[in-house]
């Protein structure tokens, strides 16, 4: 990877953009980034890793919030731009990041883009431009991690040498991340896991077996082999074919009788049937007889209900001719009533009418008197809009003088607070550099805090693993004492077991004749009662002693696996356990230190957070004083303008003054409108009074005419019910109001005589067909004698069946038993395998080994080891043969092999020593070359991998004249190999020594600018 172009906006020191276009290098690939401290020369590294994995370059500038300038408008995004070149292909990468802008509650504007730069244009490398795929697509590209990236490629402030002088468990993290060999530590968990679940999952089948010998027992309890503490699968199932063959012809001797038993029941059934077929029909006939007497008693009754059903209809077919006389009769009534109201009120009504004309007439003939007032009051009222207009401009005059000097006041102060607020800016200024130039060491402090904090964390589970142990060691002997309890309570139940039998065997046991046992025909010492009756039932001791085997088993493990992290803490980190307490001191310290410098960080927020708005405020008021002179002159001439036109208005007026004028005006009006009022309201009620006799007048003479209709409606009507009268056979009105009956009670009537008709004829037809039925039938036999003969062969029938029923159960039963026996001894023996083997492969990646060494760390000797190799190569050249790195086989506490730590064979004396033992310089070296071979043996153990780049970022102070130089001829051996190389350095040979320099200059209000330099 080879950068190109490089845009930052508002990024760090640079406040708006800032672009670094690497192609003026020319053929150089050797420059240096020089610049005052604090400049932002780091920020190059910052954007050119946020472009390319989104996080800063070092492990205190992860959070990317950092990287936002300071400086930056609100509404500019900060973002980075990074065009480079790698195998042939030019690549384009942008990130925007997004942030809380003033007023907002969340964060807006992010924004990416991932490009290919060919001839024809820009192609998306991604289908979508998310993070996700983003990261992916340029990982795959760089062939590394960001990890990879900051240790091999871009080396950060104060952070590549860390690796040369780590401790064993920092080395193992660092190699972790490069190599990616968490992977392995990964399978060794995953195997623990494994290997315990296989060792659950082997107890559970020793449960289920226990459990599934328990049902055998009870299945069949005949069987001797059930009874016996240990047995093996292969005796379980020959047991249980035994039982089964034994069971099968049990089931098919019952089986038979039990259908013999059924054929009876069946015939005897079929004889009771019929006899209660007989009883039935002679008990309906009798029932019918009773039912022909009771209906033919209610004959009479029936007859009256049809006369009156008959007289109800002839009354109804005319009752609608009665409806209509009778409403007609009640419209007459109220027509006469409503005709002589209407009639009373015309008359009333017709001497208002006449007063309300006469007076109306008169206000109607006032009108030219109403019409010269208000010509009056028009003349009023334009003279008091005159004086109003004076009175308004006079006010107006005096507000805009008091303005004028509002405004000159203003002018003043506004000067005055711009000069006091830039003098304050600048004191937040020089304040803000000193406190961020001491605060600059807070990361490397945090970074040794946490270390101090990580190595606390690791004894305090160190101690509390050992607590754990103490308390998992009491679990296995109280698991080891229910143990040996449950086996003697087992033991003790098949003694008690084997003396029942032998006292079953004493009853047949005779002088003279053999012993069904042992064969001897003499018994001198037979078996006689015990006093113990055992323990309890024999399946729930056997479980209860599965169960403690298991559970000692499971605590077993446990305690061993706690023992081997203990043995692994030892081994790794022994020396942390007597030392806890001075790291707790250097702790304290640190934190002290910490709390220092982050109050000096925070004092330097406090003025960037303070600086910033009073800049741009400081900024706003200078743009604001043209403004204020621009009001201050226009209010000026308006002024002037108002007090012209004020002169000429005074002199227009004559002596009447406002408030006199307003009072004659609002006289006159007054009387206008009471004139007005009376008018309109005796206009209004002549105009009702007029509509509503005529309306009257109107509604008399039709009512009138309604009346007569309804009369001649009424005649016509009693005629016609006279006629219905006659014509029905009423004599009366009152005849016919008493056979009226309402239309559901006439239903109900004819519904009940058509019930009783259907009755008479039912009962009289099922008679007849019951005696045709009957005749000739003979009772055979007594029905209460045939329902216990039934009963009795029913019982003999349901006992052969639940015998039947119950020996097929008890064959499925042992056939499910059978199967899951099958199925167990297939699991058992899978399950033994597969722990075997999990097992073996554990122990194998977790070092259980003579050298306690898992395989993670042979993987991490072996790769630094090459490392060492690649590093020596220029080592031995920078130290002028002297020094050369060789992995440590020095033995630590507890007889321990640290396996990464390096040593450092000095030439000169022949001794091997600590690298921490080796000067400033004499570790820049050894550092520079460990980084140099790391990236040698990255790049030739992923062949996709291909470095053309790399950055350091300071070091080259610690060096003396010669090693100097011998680190600038170093760097100009490796850039001969075609790698663009960066040197961040405030060492002025070194900058003299190289010819290309990339300036960063920064200016007295905090922001940074860049340029290329070629001597």
């Amino acid at each position: 990877m080879r950068p190109l172009h490089l845009k930052m906006t508002a990024f760090g020191p640079y406040r708006e953009q800032e672009t670094i276009e690497f192609s003026e290098l020319g053929g150089h690939t050797l420059f240096v980034i020089a610049g005052p401290t604090g400049a932002g020369k780091t920020s190059i590294f910052d954007a050119l890793s946020f472009a390319l994995f989104g996080t800063g370059s070092g492990e205190d500038r992860q959070d990317t919030r950092m990287l936002r300038s300071d400086f930056a408008p609100d509404d500019l995004h900060t973002a980075v731009e990074l065009t480079f070149e790698i195998r042939g292909r030019t690549i384009r990468i942008y990130r925007q990041m997004a942030h809380i802008k003033a007023g907002n509650k969340t964060a807006t504007g992010e924004k990416y883009e991932l490009v290919e730069i060919t001839e024809e244009g820009e192609i998306p490398l991604v289908e979508r431009y998310t993070i996700r795929e983003i990261n992916a697509k340029l990982m795959e590209l760089v062939g590394m991690t960001a990890d990879q990236f900051h240790q091999i490629v871009m080396l950060p402030q104060g952070e590549f040498r860390k690796f040369l002088t780590s401790s064993t468990d920092q080395k193992e993290v660092i190699l972790r991340k490069l190599f990616r060999t968490e992977r392995f530590q990964k399978m060794t968990d995953y195997l623990r896991e494994k290997r315990q679940h296989l060792v659950d999952v082997s107890a559970q089948h020793r449960a289920v077996q226990s459990t599934l010998v328990s049902q055998a027992a009870g299945l069949f309890p005949e069987e001797p082999i059930f009874m016996q503490q240990e047995v093996n699968l292969y005796q379980i199932e020959t047991a249980l074919q035994k039982g089964m063959d034994e069971t099968t012809a049990q089931h098919a001797t019952s089986r038979q009788q039990e259908e013999n038993a059924w054929n009876l029941f069946q015939s005897e059934q079929k004889k009771l049937q019929q006899l209660e077929w007989l009883a039935a029909k002679q008990a309906r006939l009798q029932d019918l007889l009773k039912k022909h007497e009771t209906l033919t008693n209610q004959q009479p009754l029936m007859k009256k209900v049809q006369v009156r059903i008959e007289a109800a209809v002839r009354a109804a077919a005319i009752s609608h001719i009665h409806g209509m006389k009778q409403k007609a009769s009640k419209e007459l009534l109220e027509k006469r009533t409503h005709v002589e109201t209407l009639r009373q009120k015309l008359a009333q009504t017709t001497d208002t009418f006449t007063k309300l004309e006469e007076e109306f007439q008169e206000l109607k003939n006032q009108e030219p008197a109403r019409q010269a007032l208000r010509q009056q009051i028009e003349r009023l009222n334009e003279r008091i809009g005159q004086l109003e207009k004076l009175e308004h401009l006079m006010k107006q005059e005096q507000e805009l003088a008091t303005t004028v000097s509002e405004k000159q006041a203003e002018h003043k102060k506004l000067q005055q607070t711009v000069e006091h607020k830039e003098q304050r800016l600048q004191h937040l200024l020089d304040q803000y550099q000193e406190l961020h130039s001491e605060s600059n060491a807070l990361p490397e402090v945090k970074a040794a805090y946490q270390s101090l904090g990580e190595q606390i964390r690791l004894v305090d589970r160190y101690n509390e693993q050992m607590m754990e142990r103490k308390a998992a060691q009491e679990k296995v002997e109280r698991a080891t004492a229910a143990k040996q309890q449950a086996h003697h309570d087992w033991q003790a139940f098949q003694a008690e077991q084997a003396n029942q039998l032998a006292l079953q065997l004493v009853g047949h046991l005779h002088d003279g004749k053999a012993c069904p046992v042992c064969g001897s025909i003499e018994h001198p010492d037979p078996a006689r009662p015990t006093t113990n009756t055992g323990n309890g039932d024999g399946r729930a001791l056997e479980q209860k002693l599965e169960q403690a085997k298991a559970q000692e088993l499971r605590f077993t493990l446990e305690m061993e696996r706690l023992d081997q992290d203990l043995t692994n803490f030892q081994a790794n980190h022994s020396e942390l356990v007597d030392s806890r307490e001075q790291v707790v001191l250097e702790q304290e310290q640190k934190a002290q230190q910490i709390q220092v410098l982050e109050n000096k960080r925070q004092q330097a927020e406090a003025c960037i957070k303070e600086g910033k708005p009073l800049r741009q405020e400081v900024n706003d008021l200078k743009k604001a004083l043209p403004e204020k002179e621009h009001q201050l002159a226009t209010v000026m001439q308006q002024w002037q303008q108002l007090q012209g036109q004020l002169v000429a208005l005074q002199e227009s007026q004559d002596g009447a003054s406002l408030q006199e004028t307003k009072q004659l005006s609002a006289s006159k009006i007054a009387e206008l409108n009471e004139q007005l009022t009376r008018w309109q309201q005796t206009e209004r009620t002549y105009g009702e009074v007029r509509d509503a006799y005529q309306s009257l007048t109107q509604q008399v003479s039709w009512e009138t005419e309604q009346l007569k209709r309804v009369e001649a409606e009424c005649t016509q009507l009693e005629t016609d019910w006279e006629q219905a009268l006659a014509e029905q056979h009423f004599q009366t009105e009152d005849d016919y109001r008493q056979a009226v009956l309402p239309t559901g009670d006439i239903s109900r009537y004819q519904k009940e005589l058509r019930d009783y008709e259907q009755q008479v004829q039912q009962v009289t037809t099922e008679r007849q067909l019951l005696e045709n039925e009957l005749e000739g039938y003979k009772e055979d036999g007594s029905l209460e004698v045939q329902k216990g003969l039934v009963s009795q062969v029913k019982t003999q029938w349901e006992t052969y069946k639940q015998e039947t029923q119950q020996l097929a159960n008890k064959l499925q039963t042992a056939n499910r038993l059978v199967v899951q026996f099958v199925e167990l001894k297939e699991r058992v023996g899978d399950t033994e395998n597969k722990l075997a083997t999990t097992t073996a492969l554990y122990d194998a990646l977790r070092g259980q080994n003579a050298k306690k060494l898992s395989f993670e760390r042979y993987m991490l000797v072996a790769y630094l080891e090459q490392i060492t190799e690649a590093a020596n190569q220029r080592l031995e050249s920078l130290s002028g043969g002297q020094f050369r790195l060789v992995r440590s086989e020095r033995q630590e506490s507890h007889g321990k092999q640290s396996g990464l730590q390096l040593d450092v064979y000095d030439g000169y004396t022949g001794q091997f020593r600590d690298v921490k033992s080796l000067s400033g310089g004499e570790k820049f070296h050894a550092s520079l070359s460990l980084a140099l071979g790391m990236a040698d043996v990255m790049q030739e153990m992923n062949g996709g991998i291909q470095i053309d780049t790399m950055f350091i970022d300071e070091g080259f102070g610690s060096l003396d004249e010669e090693s100097l130089q011998k680190a600038i001829d170093a760097l100009v051996q490796l850039q001969r190999t075609g790698r663009l190389i960066g040197v961040i350095s405030h060492v002025k040979e070194l900058q003299a020594a190289i010819p290309a320099k990339l300036k960063v200059h920064k200016s007295a209000s905090g922001t940074s600018s860049t340029r290329f330099e070629i001597s």
